[in-house]
Parts: structure tokens; sequence; C-alpha cells
């Protein structure tokens, strides 16, 4: 019999907000694990020197369980059969993009950070949880870090994969469907073969693994989904699309307006492609991916990511990149996306905002229409106002509620807890 994770962690829903580089940060992943879910912080990303930094700061916000995620260095499952791309072509080849946009080229290539070193600071300062993706590490750093009380969770897209992790002693196995946003963490064959629906994989590893709790991943945007995927045999289930456009995320209006966006037939078509970054990741479909599709076999660089970096920060909609899972077109999705954007924070967060606009008459009336404060008096309900011209043009071009784009992370995980209902009351965090 497996552990009880959500009971372990003391979560109120059994639910991880996914960790996702370059969108997590020390104040979105501890408002998550406050609310009561799992915050996840995704710091693969990140030298040694910042990670301690970040881990430190997460102490210092919040008392509950948070996850800190990392990287392997991928290992190279691609068959050299054709030279890549050089750095060269990559230049040559954007040359035309970066005139429009522009932009120029980076002048310095950032480096990765060092796995292993990373991992002396997971011992150094220890989280509640500890996540990897891209492989598997040696038993014996699965020991250590168990041994400093630390649960321990691998990655897996396959039977196999889940397999290796549980031979390997972790405490707990997230199962990426293939329906997941961002890279796909296969490592043991090419990344096809991890492309596995998330409703068909937990209940395939869960017939061969029962004594280890098994966390689905993947396109999952609503409590029905949730509820659906526990009876199939897991434990919780992990979500990061939706929380990607949050005032609290940290990467690119553009990236979370494409969250929000429709699309002209409905359906956002979201793609796995390697161009982008130097390996295979769920993208929303746009200009520049369709731009590099043709050299998808010849292969780019390991380190596109890095020579393109000004290109997907600054490309906007056609030419930035912007990882995301399958499903958030769906009605079930869209009644967490498109939600009221009341906003539950701390008042004394909410008076040092409004004292940026002055004395209360100056503040724009959508603003002071939607001010409440809770009678507890510990909590303020209010919208969050922005150029009145770029909303317009929000409403306009994006048609979604002017409102939504300035929800809280806490208003997602709320949400999702009621969302099979598929409306939403006003939002109180005192339960």
């Amino acid at each position: 019999m497996s552990t009880n994770l959500q009971k372990l962690l003391n979560l109120k829903l059994p639910i991880i907000q996914a960790p996702m580089a370059n969108v997590s940060n020390p104040k979105f992943t501890s408002m998550a694990s406050n609310f009561g879910i799992l915050g996840s912080h995704g710091c693969g990303l990140l030298q040694p020197e910042q990670l301690e930094k970040d881990i430190m700061e997460l102490k210092s916000l919040t008392s509950k369980p948070f996850n800190i995620n990392l990287q392997l260095p991928r290992p190279n499952l691609q068959a050299e059969k054709v030279k890549r791309l050089s750095e060269v072509e990559v230049t040559e080849l954007l040359t035309e993009i970066r005139k429009e946009l522009k932009l120029t080229a980076p002048k310095e290539i950032r480096a990765k950070p060092n796995f292993f070193e990373q991992l002396k600071m997971i011992e150094k300062n220890p989280p509640k949880v500890f996540s990897y993706c891209f492989g598997r590490i040696e038993k014996d750093a699965v020991k250590r870090l168990k041994d400093k009380g630390i649960l321990v969770v691998g990655t897996a897209t396959n039977l196999q994969e889940a397999l290796d992790l549980e031979e390997d002693g972790v405490d707990a196995i997230v199962l990426q469907g293939s329906e997941a946003g961002g890279h796909r963490s296969t490592y043991i064959s090419d990344y096809k073969s991890g492309l596995i629906g998330i409703s068909t994989l937990v209940p395939l590893v869960y017939s061969r693994i029962k004594s280890i709790p098994l966390i689905a991943a993947g396109g999952i945007t609503n409590g029905n989904q949730v509820r659906a995927l526990l009876s199939l045999g897991a434990q919780l289930c992990q979500i990061g699309t939706l929380f990607i456009p949050t005032l609290e995320s940290s990467i690119s209006l553009t990236w979370k307006e494409n969250v929000l966006r429709k699309s002209p037939d409905g359906n956002k078509n979201t793609v796995i492609t390697s161009t982008l970054t130097g390996a295979p990741c769920r993208v929303l479909e746009n200009k520049l991916v369709r731009f590099l599709a043709t050299w998808e076999e010849r292969g780019v660089p390991r380190n596109m990511a890095a020579l393109i970096s000004d290109v997907l920060r600054n490309g906007g909609h056609e030419f930035g990149i912007s990882m995301m899972g399958q499903g958030s077109e769906n009605d079930a999705a869209k009644a967490v996306l498109r939600t009221s954007a009341l906003q539950l924070l701390d008042a004394g967060a909410v008076v040092r905002r409004l004292s940026s606009y002055g004395n209360e008459e100056q503040l724009p009336y959508r603003m002071k229409r939607h001010q409440t404060v809770h009678s507890t008096g510990r909590y303020v309900s209010i919208l969050f106002d922005s150029s009145p011209k770029v909303m317009k043009e929000l409403h306009k071009t994006l048609g979604f509620d002017e409102r939504v784009i300035r929800r809280s992370v806490v208003n997602v995980a709320d949400t999702l807890k009621k969302s099979s209902e598929l409306h939403v009351t006003r939002y109180n965090l005192i339960q």
C-alpha cells in the first residue's frame, strides 16, 4: 500500500501546481502552497547561488510544504544522421526575423547551470519535496536526499521509465501524459515513445506499480478530470497551464495572452517541436514554429534556446515562445481561465497598491466599483485596473473579459475546487 501523499503533505486539494522554469518564482510558489495545494518552483535554469536564495525566500514566505524541481542534463536521443545546423547558420536563418522585430542576436550565451552543484544546494537547504525530470539520478543520491527528510519525486513518460524510477527508490512518480505543455521528459528512447495520453498512462503504470504514489500530469484543466484520474490510480494531479496567466507568474504578457486568447476555430493548435529550444517541447504553433519546422529532421543546436533567446522573449504572438498543454480551449478550462478576476490579497498589500494611485478619488471608476472589504478585515477583494486603452485592445483582440488577465494564483486553485460546477461564485480564502 502506498503512502497517502495528500495527507502526508497536509494538502486541502489533491493538486500540485506544476514546476515551470521561467514561469514560477518564490511568491508564485508560496501563494499556491499557502492556499493548500503543493506549490512548485521550476529551478532547472537557476545557477546554484540563485537557487539557494530562492529556497531561502520561499521558506520565509511559507511554512507549508513546497517542491523544488531540477532538470537533469538532457540525453541526446536524436540520431546524428545529418549534421545539425551550426550556430552561424541559425544566426543567418533568423536575420530577417530579427530585422522585422528590431532585435539583435545575443552577444553572450548564458551558461547552463551544473545539475550536480544545484543538487548540493538542495541537500544544503532541504525543501519538503524535490522533483526532477529528463532522467534518473544515482540511487545513492536518492538515499541521501531521503535521509534529509526530502520526498524525492521522479518523472516518467512511459511504463519502463516508471519501473526504472521505482527501482531507484523514489517516493513518488510524476506521470507526464502526452498532453502536457513544455519539454518532454522522455529519456530512454525517442520522445515519441512517451507520447501516451494521461488517461491511458495512469492505469497502465498503476497496474504494475502500487507501492509508490503516482501523480498525473498533462492537459488537466478541471475538477472532473482530477476525480477521473484519481479513480484510475493517481493520488495527486499536477496542473501547469492554468497557472501561467496569473498576476504572480514571471513570464511575458504575450505568453499569458496566448493561453487565454480565443483561436478562430476554437481549437488552440499546440505542437511538439525541438526547433525552438533544441529539445522536444509542446508549444503553441505560430509563425516561428512553422518557419523552423523544415529544420526539425536535421536538428538545431542543443543550445538553441540560448541562441535565439531574444526572439523567444520578445517575438510577440507570432515569433515568441508559448509553452502550454492541450485542453485549455475546452469549456471546463474556459470556466477556470475566464472566471471573475476579483483578487484575494492580504489587506496590507492592497493598501500599498492603492497608494500608488494617491487618494481614492483618483482611482479608476472600475476599481472603485469592485472594491470590497471582507467582514473579517483580513482579505480584500478588488479588481485591479490597467490602462483602459490596453484593456480595450485585449478585449477586442483576445475575445475574453478584460478582467480575467488580472487574476491570481489563488483564484486558479480555488476555481479548480469548484470547477465541476462550471460556474464560480465570490471567492473566499477563509475556510
